[in-house]
C-alpha cells in the first residue's frame, strides 16, 4: 500500500460520500480531530459480544504510519455491551453488539491535504468517485415520534430523584428513543445533515442492513504514542440569536451551579477511570469546565490525560473505561443498574461508542448521542 497526496478539483468530504455506490460496500465516515477518514470494502469483519472482539483487534497488522488511520479498524460498541463487560445483565435481554470492519484502504481529508492509502488502482477507484454527479441532498421531512409519554416519564424521573435522595448514586442520565421511519439514502442522509449541522466527532457506519449515523459533539477515548485523554461533556445552553444574547446564554452556562456540579462528578468519575490504566501520578485535568461553541448549542467540557501504563494495548484501556460516564451516571455501575431497570428499551448504539484503531496503534472513539440507528426503514433516534 502507498500514502500518496492527491488532487481532486473541488472535492469535499460528505459530497463524495453521498457518491458512493453499490460497490462500495460497508463504508465509514469517522471524524478525528480536524482530519475526515473515508473507507469502504473492507478485507474482514471482527464482531463479538464479549471482549473476545478486543483479542481479535490487537492482532490486526501494525505499521509505523505517522496519518491518523494508517488501515485498521472503524466500528462501535453499543451501550448493551459496555453492560455485558461490566456484568451487568440487562432485563432487556439485548444483545450486546461489537461490529468493527479492517479496512486497507481509506481516503484522508484535513481541509487542505487529500491523502490516498491504498494500491494504484484504489486510487483511480477514488477519482472515478469523485467524477460521478452530485445529487443536492435536501434533508426530508422526518416524522419523529417520543417512545414515551410525559406522564410516563414524570414517574422515571421522580424514581432517580428519590434514588439521588436516598444516596444511591450521585448523578443518573436518563434517556429515551425517538421512532421514525423514512425511505431516505442513509449515507446521503447523513452527509446533509452534517453538512447542516456540523459535528466535532461526526461519524457513520454501516454493517449489512444496519447503519449509524452520529453528530456527536462528544470525544470519548484518545490514545496516541502512549498518551491517554478523555473529554466530557456535561451542561448545554443553546445558542442565542443575537451576539448579546450568545455571551449572555454562555456567562450563564459557566456560571450554573447545577452545570458546574453534574461535570465535576463526571470530571471526577472520568479521572478515576482514566487513573485505573495509567502510571500513577501522571493523570492531570488539563481543561476544567471550558466552553465548545457548536452550531446551535454551547457545551462544556474537562479534558483530563494520563500515561499510559506500559505494555497496556490501547483497546485494552478503552474497554476498562467503556462505557462512558457522562452517559452513564456516577457511581457508574449503580447507575447503570438502574438505567436498565427504568428505560423500557435497550439503548443498542445510542450511548455506545464509536471507534477508530489504526495500524499504527493510534486510537481514536467517540460518544454515541445525537446519534441515529437505522435497520431497514426504520429510524431510531438517541440525543
Amino acid at each position: 500500500m502507498v500514502e500518496k497526496n492527491i488532487t481532486l478539483t473541488g472535492f469535499h468530504p460528505l459530497r463524495f460520500f453521498s457518491k458512493l455506490g453499490k460497490r462500495e460496500k460497508n463504508a465509514a465516515f469517522f471524524t478525528s480531530g480536524e482530519w475526515q477518514i473515508i473507507s469502504w470494502n473492507p478485507v474482514r469483519t471482527i464482531a463479538g459480544k464479549d471482549a473476545s472482539v478486543f483479542e481479535r483487534l490487537k492482532k490486526l497488522p501494525k505499521n509505523t504510519s505517522k496519518l491518523p488511520f494508517s488501515g485498521g479498524a472503524i466500528g462501535y460498541c453499543s451501550y448493551d455491551f459496555g453492560c455485558a463487560l461490566l456484568g451487568i445483565r440487562s432485563r432487556h435481554r439485548a444483545l450486546p453488539e461489537a461490529i468493527f470492519h479492517e479496512y486497507n484502504q481509506a481516503i484522508l481529508w484535513n481541509g487542505k491535504r487529500l491523502v490516498a492509502r491504498g494500491d494504484e488502482s484504489f486510487i483511480e477507484h477514488v477519482r472515478a468517485i469523485h467524477a460521478r454527479p452530485f445529487v443536492n441532498a435536501t434533508l426530508p421531512s422526518i416524522e419523529w415520534r417520543s417512545s414515551l409519554t410525559k406522564s410516563d416519564y414524570r414517574k422515571k424521573f421522580t424514581a432517580v430523584m428519590r434514588g439521588i435522595r436516598d444516596g444511591d448514586f450521585y448523578q443518573l442520565n436518563l434517556s429515551y428513543p425517538f421512532i421514525a421511519s423514512s425511505n431516505s439514502d442513509r449515507r446521503r442522509l447523513f452527509a446533509a445533515l452534517t453538512e447542516a449541522h456540523p459535528a466535532p466527532c461526526a461519524s457513520y457506519f454501516e454493517h449489512n442492513d444496519t447503519e449509524i449515523l452520529s453528530l456527536s459533539p462528544e470525544r470519548f477515548v484518545t490514545i496516541k504514542n502512549g498518551v491517554i485523554t478523555t473529554c466530557p461533556i456535561k451542561g448545554t445552553r443553546p445558542r442565542g440569536k443575537t451576539p448579546a444574547e450568545d455571551k449572555r446564554l454562555a456567562e450563564g452556562l459557566l456560571g450554573s451551579p447545577k452545570e458546574a456540579a453534574e461535570l465535576n462528578m463526571i470530571t471526577d468519575l472520568l479521572r478515576n477511570d482514566v487513573g485505573k490504566v495509567s502510571v500513577t501520578g501522571s493523570v492531570k485535568v488539563l481543561e476544567h469546565r471550558s466552553l465548545q461553541k457548536n452550531p446551535s448549542v454551547w457545551h462544556t467540557y474537562s479534558v483530563i490525560q494520563g500515561t499510559l501504563e506500559k505494555n497496556l494495548h490501547p483497546v485494552d484501556a478503552f474497554a476498562s473505561m467503556f462505557p462512558g460516564g457522562s452517559v452513564t451516571g456516577c457511581p457508574k455501575i449503580a447507575a447503570m443498574h438502574k438505567i436498565d431497570q427504568l428505560e423500557d428499551q435497550a439503548r443498542g448504539a445510542y450511548c455506545g461508542s464509536m471507534l477508530m484503531l489504526s495500524a499504527s496503534g493510534f486510537l481514536d472513539s467517540t460518544v454515541l448521542i445525537r446519534t441515529i440507528e437505522s435497520y431497514k426503514k426504520a429510524l431510531k433516534l438517541g440525543m
